[in-house]
């Protein structure tokens, strides 16, 4: 009997672990890649083809905290992100998940730094 109370107990314990340092998936902002950055693109948009011409080659592919949105694809996303207080006004948007919003150039290394800033 004291063997299955010690199991429990262990069981239990490796649980709250397991939870305390996986908590990013209970409504953290932060993944273990960092703060989720948004970018937000929408087709036929000229200011964001620039960003659309850089995804497409590949420059956001190693940037594991990235969430590309195409407002057309992707709109309930966009929805569920405005439902969090993420507003997406206007395009192209580069936006983290708390809230803090690319001013930058629309250059593809100051958005990288950006986005490694938010790591």
């Amino acid at each position: 009997m004291d063997y299955i109370n010690f199991a429990i107990s262990l069981f239990i314990f490796l649980i709250v672990v397991y939870l305390y340092k996986n908590k990013s998936s209970f409504g953290n902002k932060k993944s273990k890649f960092g703060e989720t950055v948004y970018i937000a693109t929408m087709k036929g948009c000229p200011h964001c083809k620039p960003i659309i011409e850089m995804k497409n080659k590949g420059a956001f592919n190693m940037e594991q905290n990235v969430v590309m949105l195409d407002a057309e694809k992707n709109q309930k996303e966009i929805n569920d992100l405005s439902k969090k207080g993420i507003v997406i006004e206007g395009y192209p948007t580069i936006v983290t998940a708390s809230n803090k919003v690319f001013e930058g150039p629309r250059e593809e290394a100051k958005i990288k730094e950006f986005i490694r800033q938010n790591k």
